[in-house]
């Protein structure tokens, strides 16, 4: 198949690339897997590509284009991509795909040529890159000095010297919950809502959040019972063709409620996440996120976890201002941690919280 996609003429690529725009609009923050879909914020968005012979979501077993041109065929998903882009409501296009050992170069080039850009890369092994590309619509383009200025964020936040002391908010309780088997209370989910809504999710897409199985939780209280904050993550497992499975984990939909910010929750909530992951989930390889890069308290969490910073997703996502209530477009930063850097980083916490114990 890959020989007859290298030979084939521009239209028939085409007709291949558009087999990936299908299916209803997608409203978790990974996004669909196996096709390209419309997401929040105006986005088209989806994790596609070549090496992929199955893609495992809940029971939901895709099999996406085979071929060896992997690097033509996710330019000519841009090149469609960017065509729906000028002719519908989406502003923005958002791919990822798993590229392999010596692929890169050529990636770069056809997706460049093809109207995209590369925009960051998350290594999930020695033989295995995730890769985001993107694209934008004029109208929705970040500014040159805007992107120098969100790069100076990331770069003072990396020289900062990591804190490691141990998280922890004593006036709430933290609750992980992983698994099939959940359940909310009424005050619960409209306490979650209230906090989700941040990310523009809509009652239903927030109660579907937090209900999906593959999804862990993270739940912080107050001492009457109150959601002060939570953490999302949504794990996922690719199967290669090569028989590799690669399993990741995207801490996604973090909030503090406004009352509580200033003393280190959503750093306690995600302590509690990590060790969790660690001792209960170790075959995921990387656990990532989508960072606020215009919010200087989200870098300096990055940096005490330990996390790699790598490139920048331009007005990426919309989130809430909470001094107007309006959703304003965010531009985010890749960061990345292994399982390995997780034990490491919460060894070290262990350590300070037993010498804080033993001074106190």
């Amino acid at each position: 198949m890959g020989s007859a996609l290298q030979t084939a003429p521009a239209t028939s690529r085409r007709s291949l690339a558009e087999t990936v725009f299908r299916g209803d609009a997608d409203s978790t923050s990974f996004g669909p897997i196996g096709r390209i879909s419309q997401v929040k914020s105006e986005r088209l968005k989806g994790l596609v590509g070549y090496y992929v012979s199955r893609f495992r979501t809940r029971n939901e077993v895709i099999t996406p284009i085979t071929t060896a041109m992997h690097a033509q065929f996710i330019a000519d998903v841009v090149k469609e991509g960017i065509q729906r882009i000028s002719e519908g409501d989406n502003t923005r296009l958002s791919i990822r795909t798993i590229a392999a050992p010596g692929m890169m170069p050529m990636l770069t080039e056809q997706v460049r040529r093809a109207g995209g850009q590369l925009e960051a890369q998350i290594p999930l092994n020695a033989n295995y890159t995730l890769v985001y590309i993107g694209y934008n619509d004029p109208s929705r383009e970040l500014s040159s000095e805007l992107m120098m200025a969100y790069r100076a964020n990331v770069s003072a936040s990396s020289m900062r010297v990591a804190n490691k002391s141990h998280y922890n908010s004593a006036a709430y309780s933290i609750r992980i919950i992983d698994g099939e088997e959940r359940s909310f209370s009424g005050p619960e989910k409209e306490d979650i809502y209230c906090l989700l809504r941040t990310f523009g999710h809509t009652r239903q897409s927030a109660i579907q959040m937090i209900e999906d199985g593959m999804n862990i939780i993270g739940l912080a209280y107050t001492g009457d019972g109150r959601v002060a904050g939570m953490s999302i993550t949504e794990r996922r497992a690719i199967e290669l063709s090569d028989g590799t499975r690669l399993n990741i984990a995207e801490l996604t939909d973090g909030v503090v409620a406004h009352s509580a910010r200033g003393n280190s929750l959503y750093s306690t909530i995600l302590n509690e996440v990590y060790a969790h992951i660690h001792a209960n989930r170790r075959e995921i390889a990387i656990v990532y996120a989508e960072s606020n890069v215009s919010s200087m308290p989200l870098l300096r969490a990055a940096v005490d976890d330990g996390r790699v910073f790598d490139g920048i997703l331009p007005n990426h996502h919309r989130i809430i201002n909470p001094r107007t209530g309006e959703l304003e477009l965010k531009s985010m930063v890749i960061t990345y941690m292994t399982m390995a850097q997780i034990g490491s980083m919460l060894e070290q916490r262990q350590d300070a919280a037993l010498r804080e114990a033993a001074r106190s």
